[in-house]
């Protein structure tokens, strides 16, 4: 049985007026990422599981507390004698910052698991368990683990629901305060495929805040999430942008991430009049650049710049070698046929249509084949 769900106290206090709940006391110097795991916890908690006499919770700021039999362990349950009296549970929490450094948000979790086996001691004590000493520490440690991974699922639930219900939202309206402050702490977390949602999802987004997520999602260790920042911010106006995409361009480790770097760039440089500026960088950028993929960027933008001559070693890549370089080149030229260049793009293209064996680049051919036989043939009726 759930010794969380047993009601063996229900006949304790039915004739006593007693305080109820689960109550947080934080000491200075809690760290507040700490302080709303706990106080999000807890909230959950209450809305899980009935608390018939009131638990204050004491977050210490010590390494470890000193117990009933002098032992310094990481949390302590005291259940007074006469059940009237509040038990009260302590948890050390004075090594957060180091743990948070070494694991991540994965360190919260650690805590939360302390203080709900310290919490099994406290719904122990009001069921009368009759287990052993040993055998309450061990339903208390399993106990925990399983509660806390129930937690840790439920938000997961919420917010991929959160996610996917703003991410349709998003294509029709500004992103309000309340979902920024959301989204930030999402993007401040350790999952992948949420920070990578959440750069498309704020793709569209003229607000400060929402940028700032975008520009602190562009130093991730993941570089794909580095890539769909860059992405993302593509349709910024602003030279705090157009400065830190010159740095990504420049020196991200990943060829790929400085391809959609440079690609923003472009975009942004033609937004706030720094063509010019743009085009000497990438000029220079170009001489030290050995990545394929980001050159064949380069020289895309160069060409959206206004240097014509640059579309021809665009045309000449579609014969690479490399499937990913030929998919690049015609995702590039997806972005810059118009009515001048159209016909050049596409004898090229119907030539390299024929021989090509891969699925993804003949995928991107024909994207850029039907935008011209969509948009430009009926321009020209």
């Amino acid at each position: 049985m759930d010794i969380w769900k047993s009601e063996v106290w229900k006949d304790k206090y039915k004739d006593h007026n007693v305080r109820k709940g689960l109550r947080l006391k934080f000491d200075r110097g809690i760290d507040e990422k700490l302080k709303t795991g706990f106080k999000e916890y807890c909230r959950w908690l209450r809305s899980e599981y009935t608390f018939p006499i009131r638990v204050p919770v004491y977050v210490k700021n010590f390494k470890k507390i000193k117990a009933m039999d002098g032992e310094y362990v990481f949390g302590t349950f005291l259940g007074p004698f006469n059940f009237l009296e509040e038990p009260y549970v302590r948890v050390a929490a004075g090594d957060f910052k180091e743990s948070f450094e070494e694991m991540g948000e994965q360190a919260v979790y650690q805590y939360l698991c302390t203080l709900t086996h310290e919490l099994t001691h406290y719904f122990q004590w009001l069921n009368n368990s009759e287990l052993t000493q040993i055998g309450k520490e061990r339903q208390a440690t399993i106990t925990a683990d399983r509660i806390v991974q129930r937690y840790v699922d439920a938000k997961y639930e919420e917010k991929q629901q959160f996610l996917h219900k703003l991410e349709q939202s998003a294509k029709r309206r500004e992103i309000n305060e309340a979902e920024i402050d959301k989204l930030r702490k999402i993007a401040f977390e350790d999952d992948v495929n949420n920070k990578i949602l959440i750069a498309r999802i704020l793709e569209e987004s003229k607000l400060i805040e929402s940028e700032k997520i975008l520009l602190h999602l562009t130093k991730d260790i993941d570089d794909v999430v580095r890539m769909e920042a860059c992405n993302a911010l593509s349709n910024s106006d602003s030279l705090e942008v157009y400065e830190a995409l010159k740095g990504i361009a420049s020196k991200d480790s990943v060829g790929m991430v400085r391809g959609y770097a440079i690609v923003a760039l472009g975009d942004v440089a033609v937004e706030i009049n720094k063509e010019k500026e743009a085009t000497k960088f990438l000029k220079n950028l170009l001489k030290r650049e050995k990545t394929d993929f980001a050159i064949i960027d380069i020289w895309a933008v160069l060409y959206c710049l206004g240097e014509e001559r640059w579309l021809s070693y665009l045309l000449e890549k579609i014969d690479s070698s490399k499937s990913s370089e030929r998919c690049e080149v015609a995702n590039c030229l997806y972005g810059i046929v118009d009515e001048e260049n159209k016909e050049q793009i596409k004898t090229i293209l119907q030539k390299r249509r024929e021989i090509e064996k891969s699925e993804e680049v003949i995928e991107s051919i024909e994207e850029v084949l039907n935008i011209i036989k969509k948009d430009y043939n009926k321009k020209g009726m």
